[in-house]
């Protein structure tokens, strides 16, 4: 929980080639855990600094996490060993990744950041 905590008390630093702002980091972290979300949807991974939050709630919770980015993520690779039972990533365009969900299909939060252009 340190990594994420600290990346959102240091906005101005650059995560990997990316400057941008971290201080929503503590709030999702905070919406998954208020909302018992037990499938949390990520449209938009990137890096993975959003998903880590994400994924700390998922190992409070018991929940899972779902991230769809239409590249590849480097966090597949740095993600913590702990985390990995609660995650799953999918290579795809979200709004493709959406139409073909089960009608039935539930996720209790949504976080939508996949439009970089």
């Amino acid at each position: 929980m340190n990594l994420f905590i600290s990346k959102a008390l240091k906005p101005e630093g650059k995560i990997f080639k990316y400057k941008a702002s971290n201080c929503h980091l503590i709030t999702l972290f905070s919406m998954a855990i208020t909302l018992k979300a037990k499938k949390i949807l990520e449209l938009g991974t990137q890096v993975g600094n959003s998903t880590l939050p994400l994924l700390q709630a998922a190992h409070f919770t018991g929940a899972t996490v779902e991230s769809v980015d239409i590249k590849p993520t480097r966090f597949e690779k740095k993600c913590p060993d702990q985390f990995r039972k609660h995650w799953t990533f999918y290579c795809s365009d979200a709004l493709e990744f959406l139409r073909n969900l089960p009608s039935d299909k539930i996720y209790d939060l949504v976080f939508i950041d996949d439009d970089h252009t």
